[in-house]
């Protein structure tokens, strides 16, 4: 994995919320972020010039899905002690507009939002942590030491490494 500090997970994670397209470079771990949708392009022009003219040592980190913000959803539910919030949480998912329905239900708890909060935190950090692992293709153009996980399974997917 590319060694960031938590700092830079923690702003990458708040740049994805706030709409930003966030990109990794794969040798120095420099974070950069742009918009996804722009309104004035030419503030950007650098950056995003930066990017496209060296595009393969950059990693682009990519917002969660809702099928898999979802999932995180459900394992919430799964740790919610209050059975009849966990009850009202499960049926919100449910409905139509589950995404809604859920902070809906979870604004009559600041207890339970708390918790949301610091639980869907943990979750996007895995998510951007998971998206930093070399990619298979990438493996050769990263230093060993960068790959914190040197299993045997890696070891048979790259010889010599």
């Amino acid at each position: 994995m590319i060694n960031l500090t938590d700092r830079q997970i923690y702003d990458i994670t708040q740049d994805l919320e706030c709409g930003m397209n966030c990109f990794v470079h794969k040798v120095t771990g420099e974070v950069k972020s742009v918009p996804e949708d722009m309104v004035d392009e030419e503030e950007w022009e650098e950056v995003i010039d930066e990017i496209e003219n060296d595009a393969g040592n950059y990693i682009e980190i990519e917002k969660m899905d809702s099928n898999h913000s979802y999932k995180v959803m459900e394992r919430f539910i799964d740790t919610v002690e209050d059975k009849q919030l966990a009850d009202r949480l499960y049926n919100a998912i449910n409905r139509s507009k589950p995404f809604h329905n859920f902070r809906y239900e979870l604004d009559y708890s600041d207890e339970y939002l708390k918790k949301w909060y610091a639980f869907k935190s943990q979750a996007m950090t895995e998510w951007v942590k998971e998206q930093l692992i070399p990619r298979i293709e990438d493996i050769d153009d990263i230093d060993d030491t960068d790959i914190e996980n040197d299993t045997d399974e890696n070891n048979d997917k790259h010889p010599g490494t």
